[in-house]
């Protein structure tokens, strides 16, 4: 077993070799434009530049036409779903992508009310698309398949329907049923045999259900979304447990949506306010269940990842958060809300092994941020990185190995209490700081917790002293 002294010691000996950097979280601007939807492999973003829909891939820009519109593409990115004019239907109705062409899924046959339907996802292996489709002047939510072709799910009434998200795998849909209201209720189906429940029926305050499904996890297990005849508070919903209300923040105002889950339910991406014609307050957001609701800007600081602020809109740098890998390490969306206001894709790329704790305190700069790369498996390289501290400045990296007790700190919290170790360091003249490691210790037991933050002396912070964020990782 490997003591945590010799832990200690272990990182500490790597602070001190000049190795290459290995991969740890980063935000990456696209290019100009929204993005819709991220393949299952997270190689491959689909969106909308200023000439019409676009695949994003390892640095390429590949253009799917004009007036189309995409809204899904499956894994590798090989197929898509999207909307497009269907010459003889005489308008637009549900088209596939395959081998960058577009084909028609066709129509339920009474369509042209105003129009044929519109796809909204579709199935990692590109088997299932869902969507809205007209019906005379209602819509159903359908599904598509090569073999059956375009069906209608079922509905509760007469009214509208419609199918917003599919599991990866293509067995569950999710959207909404007006039933016989002008209310939406979140609406929730098994594709074989087309069973359908209304989830949030029966929520104090909601006894109706009104809501509308956004987002399901790979195999249907989880979905999320938002209710309330507001849309107030975002959700989620597991077939096991039913549904929980996950709130939203108060600050912004507005409604939360939540738009993927990833697929053990425990993180939610999406995004929260108003939008008007010339612009308005729209942050993208993110629900995870150790830090709760929070803006998604605010969980990359709390994980010590630095944003391209001066690339991004002032005041908000983030707005849409709009889809997620079903494990979580990758998460799409864009900047700018509002007509006329540019819009520029991103995507955030995460090192699961480690998760962020916040608890960061301001100094002359801002937040210093902490981040963590590498597994942690024996052998393994690795590294802590500090930016954003003081120049040149004395600090102290604490290092708690096991379960963590926070304490009052400086005018702040110390997530790595009780520590084991802290190292005495000096950031450079950029207020930064490296400490890799070349190979990880064998021996650690599994299920080992370490937690690392760091404490910088900074005349602007209000103790003499700021503190980065906390970041915690699990031994393997």
């Amino acid at each position: 077993m490997t003591s945590p002294t010799r832990l200690a010691g272990a990182l500490a000996a790597g602070a001190l070799l000049a190795l290459p950097a290995t991969a740890q979280d980063s935000f990456t601007i696209v290019g100009d434009g929204r993005v819709v939807a991220v393949s299952s492999d997270g190689d491959v973003l689909a969106g909308f530049d200023s000439f019409g829909p676009v695949l994003w891939s390892a640095g390429l820009v590949l253009p799917l036409g004009s007036s189309e519109q995409i809204v899904d593409i499956s894994e590798a990115g090989i197929f898509g779903a999207g909307t497009a004019d269907d010459n003889g239907l005489g308008g637009d109705a549900p088209h596939r992508l395959d081998n960058f062409a577009w084909l028609s899924l066709g129509s339920l046959g009474q369509g042209g009310c105003p129009n044929f339907g519109t796809s909204y996802a579709m199935s990692d292996d590109a088997t299932v698309i869902t969507g809205l489709a007209w019906n005379g002047c209602k819509t159903d939510a359908f599904i598509w398949t090569p073999f059956s072709g375009m069906q209608s799910l079922p509905k509760l009434g007469t009214e509208s329907a419609r199918a917003n998200a599919i599991s990866g795998d293509g067995n569950f849909a999710g959207g909404w049923d007006r039933v016989n209201s002008g209310n939406n209720k979140a609406s929730f189906w098994t594709v074989s045999g087309g069973a359908q429940q209304l989830i949030l029926q029966g929520l104090p305050g909601n006894p109706d259900g009104v809501g509308e499904i956004w987002g399901i996890s790979e195999d249907g297990d989880w979905v999320c979304g938002k209710q309330g005849f507001n849309g107030d508070d975002a959700f989620r919903w597991s077939q096991a447990t039913g549904p929980e209300l996950i709130g939203f923040i108060p600050s912004i105002g507005g409604a939360a949506t939540m738009e993927a889950i990833r697929g053990d339910g425990a993180h939610c991406i999406g995004w929260q306010g108003s939008s008007g014609p010339f612009g308005g307050v729209i942050s993208a957001t993110t629900w995870t269940e150790t830090a709760g609701m929070q803006t998604l800007e605010q969980w990359c600081a709390d994980r010590g990842l630095a944003l391209p602020t001066a690339l991004l809109p002032a005041g908000n740098p983030l707005s849409f958060a709009v889809d997620m890998t079903d494990d979580g390490g990758t998460i799409v969306g864009y900047s700018g809300a509002g007509f006329g206001v540019p819009q520029t894709a991103w995507r955030i790329d995460v090192d699961l092994t480690w998760t962020g704790l916040g608890s960061g305190l301001d100094g002359v700069s801002g937040q210093p941020l902490l981040g963590g790369a590498g597994d942690l498996t024996p052998g393994s390289s690795g590294s802590l990185t500090i930016a954003n501290g003081a120049p040149s400045a004395a600090a102290g990296l604490f290092v708690a190995v096991g379960a963590n007790t926070p304490v009052p700190f400086k005018g702040g919290t110390l997530e790595a209490f009780p520590f084991v170790n802290l190292f005495g360091f000096a950031t450079d003249t950029n207020g930064d700081a490296s400490f890799p490691w070349a190979s990880w210790p064998a021996g650690v037991p599994t299920g080992t917790d370490l937690t690392f933050q760091a404490a910088i002396q900074d005349g602007a912070a209000s103790a003499g002293f700021a503190l980065t964020n906390g970041i915690t990782a699990t031994a393997p």
